[in-house]
């Protein structure tokens, strides 16, 4: 379980496959690697993936042909920067919402427009998983906590802040970019209780 709040913008540093499973090294600061250990969850990019070895300044993690259909990972090479966040604890803030990263789905963004020194991104998103959606609520997009600004009949949009900007891979972000979606598991629950129980 996650929070939505990106720690660090980090490195992917090295990728290998080998029997259909990729394995990602993530480049980590000295901070990081100190609150860590093998078989820990971490999120990179929203996923849950579990830490399969420590090295020196960085850790790896496994990445199955499933999650590399489902999510963006399978795009990602060396040098790409990734969000990151370590699991949530009863020590740590609770800033944004419950995150499974369990990626849903990816959304493609349609539209980037600057509004100040923030931004309005608008994504689309298929139907299926944006009957989830309602304005103000939650969506985990990349990994990060945000809240829905809009929905339309295919497209849904968030307002990033300035400081989401610089301190995220939403830095990078331009048309055409794909980006991991988990929609609010409780609108999940919810839709689905009203669907078969009403």
């Amino acid at each position: 379980m996650f929070t939505g709040i990106v720690e660090h913008l980090v490195i992917v540093k090295k990728i290998t496959e080998h029997e259909k499973i990729k394995q990602f090294t993530i480049e980590l600061p000295e901070a990081i690697l100190q609150k860590i250990k093998v078989d820990d969850s971490i999120a990179i990019n929203g996923v849950c993936l579990t830490v399969t070895n420590i090295l020196s300044n960085a850790c790896t993690v496994d990445v199955t042909p499933e999650t590399l259909r489902l999510t963006n990972l399978n795009q990602l090479k060396p040098g790409d920067e990734v969000n990151f966040e370590t699991s949530l604890t009863l020590q740590k803030s609770m800033g944004g919402h419950f995150v499974q990263g369990h990626v849903d789905t990816m959304a493609e963004i349609t539209e980037i427009k600057p509004e100040g020194a923030s931004a309005r991104v608008t994504f689309k998103l298929d139907k299926d998983f944006l009957k989830y959606l309602v304005y103000k609520a939650f969506i985990t997009i990349d990994g990060m906590s945000l809240t829905v600004t809009d929905v339309q009949e295919e497209t849904f949009s968030v307002a990033l802040i300035p400081h989401t900007l610089q301190k995220t891979r939403a830095h990078s972000y331009e048309v055409g970019v794909k980006v991991n979606i988990e929609v609010d598991m409780m609108a999940k629950q919810v839709h689905h209780y009203l669907e078969n129980y009403k």
